[in-house]
């Protein structure tokens, strides 16, 4: 059973707006803007111990203790690409990862006066395959899949006389897995609105709202 953290792991809430890079049919592929917002849970997989500040060797050898990232947030923008076949749909996406204002795991040192932390670096990347089936000829419910990929850091550091200084920056690929389920509850001549949600293992949930010029 997943907990309560583990459900809202990612949690997703994007906008597409595009225009059809092809006119003559709906089958062409459309290109679409994608702003995101995801909540990532690591599950502990960035956990660092610290090594002593080159200003603190007097303190003989050992560490200064460890921390760890388990979640972090960031606001995502990109682009997504699909073609429409009926009931059949298969889109990609490449997103950029920024994150402003993340969590982070920040406590005093065991040894020494001053602090240490984990955060995570500023961008990342997401790119994600996968298709919709349109199960109902005239009704707006779908379902699908597909494989997404994550590339994050975290940078861990000192923090000392109220100013960080970065000790190492480390790089984690995270690769999910899933199902996908949504409702188009707006589409006319030029426009459509859908409302998606999944669960992709290895990474976690995510809602995304997509709209796309037809």
């Amino acid at each position: 059973m997943l907990g309560n953290k583990t459900l809202a792991s990612v949690l997703g809430a994007g906008i597409a707006l595009s225009p059809s890079i092809a006119k003559s049919s709906d089958n062409d592929v459309k290109l679409g803007m994608i702003v995101g917002v995801s909540q990532f849970d690591y599950g502990h997989t960035f956990s660092f111990e610290h090594s002593l500040h080159p200003n603190d060797g007097y303190l003989g050898p050992g560490n200064q203790g460890t921390t760890t990232l388990d979640s972090a947030t960031s606001i995502n923008f990109g682009l997504e690409a699909r073609k429409n076949f009926g009931w059949f749909e298969p889109y990609g996406s490449a997103s950029l990862l920024y994150f402003p204002n993340a969590s982070e795991d920040r406590r005093w040192a065991n040894r020494g006066f001053l602090k240490i932390y984990s955060q995570p670096s500023p961008v990342g990347g997401q790119f994600e395959l996968g298709a919709r089936i349109y199960p109902f000829k005239n009704a707006g419910l779908f379902i699908g899949g597909g494989v997404e990929c994550s590339i994050v850091g975290v940078n861990h550091g000192w923090e000392r006389f109220a100013e960080d200084q970065k000790e190492k920056t480390e790089i984690k690929t995270l690769f999910g897995v899933g199902a996908t389920a949504g409702y188009v509850f707006e589409r006319n001549g030029d426009f459509e609105l859908a409302l998606e949600a999944g669960y992709f293992k290895g990474v976690g949930n995510e809602v995304n709202m997509l709209g796309f010029k037809l």
